[in-house]
């Protein structure tokens, strides 16, 4: 009967170690998940200042530096654009794709007060990191 015991102590500490590794896997899966501009848009204030991974349609040219949900949100003047900012080498050829993954720092604010900022479709967007490639 003691042996009975000890084993089903074992095992039920055994599934609580495992259990406790899986939840943790899935906790750093949702927070590295990959979302919309529109998601990053609706929530600026959660999301500023942090990390993000993000998809979508990217439209890069001379004066065009962004990235909606869709080739059709991007048409939309009223849908939720993000401006993307980062080394000048990322932007050198005219590109209009998806993209499923791009990451960096989400920014309320990409321009300064002082500053004037022409080729984002609005104030708010992305900081590149290096090893993001549009």
């Amino acid at each position: 009967m003691r042996s009975a015991t000890a084993a089903t102590v074992g095992s039920a500490l055994i599934l609580a170690i495992i259990g406790l590794g899986c939840s943790e896997r899935f906790f750093t899966a949702q927070s590295e998940q990959t979302l919309l501009p529109s998601e990053l848009a609706a929530n600026p204030e959660k999301y500023d200042g942090k990390h993000v991974n993000v998809r979508g349609y990217i439209v890069l040219g001379p004066e065009a530096r962004n990235i909606a949900d869709s080739d059709e949100g991007y048409n939309d003047r009223h849908g939720a654009c993000l401006g993307l900012d980062g080394p000048e080498a990322m932007f050198t050829a005219f590109s209009r794709h998806y993209t499923q993954k791009i990451s960096g720092i989400f920014r309320r604010k990409l321009c300064g007060d002082n500053d004037v900022c022409l080729y984002w479709c609005s104030a708010s967007g992305i900081e590149l990191d290096m090893g993001s490639r549009p």
